[in-house]
C-alpha cells in the first residue's frame, strides 16, 4: 500500500511543474447563448463573466486566478427556402 502511494506521487516529484502549474489558476469553462433567438438569457452569462472578474480584482479562491473562458452557442435561426417562400406567397394571394 505504501509502495502504490509513492509511486502515485513520483511524478509530482520528478516534475515539479506539473503539479504547480495546477496551483497557478483555476480553469471554468462556460457556454451561453450570445447571440440568436435566446440571447436574452446573454444576460446570465454577462454576470457570470463580471462576478469571476471580481472574484479575481479581490484576489481569486485562495489566492489561485480563475480563468473564465466563455464562449457563444452560436444559434442560428434556419432562413426561409425560396420554394417554401413561394408556396407561401401562392397560397397567400387571392
Amino acid at each position: 500500500m505504501l509502495r502504490r502511494s509513492l509511486l502515485a506521487s513520483a511524478p509530482a516529484f520528478l516534475f515539479p511543474s506539473i503539479a504547480r502549474a495546477a496551483d497557478d489558476e483555476i480553469k471554468i469553462g462556460n457556454i451561453m447563448p450570445y447571440s440568436g433567438p435566446a440571447s436574452s438569457l446573454s444576460e446570465v452569462g454577462k454576470a457570470e463573466t463580471a462576478y469571476m472578474k471580481m472574484l479575481n480584482d479581490r484576489g481569486g479562491i485562495n489566492k489561485r486566478r480563475i480563468n473564465f473562458i466563455t464562449s457563444t452557442t452560436a444559434i442560428v435561426r434556419p432562413r426561409r427556402s425560396s420554394t417554401h417562400g413561394g408556396w407561401l406567397s401562392r397560397t397567400t394571394s387571392p
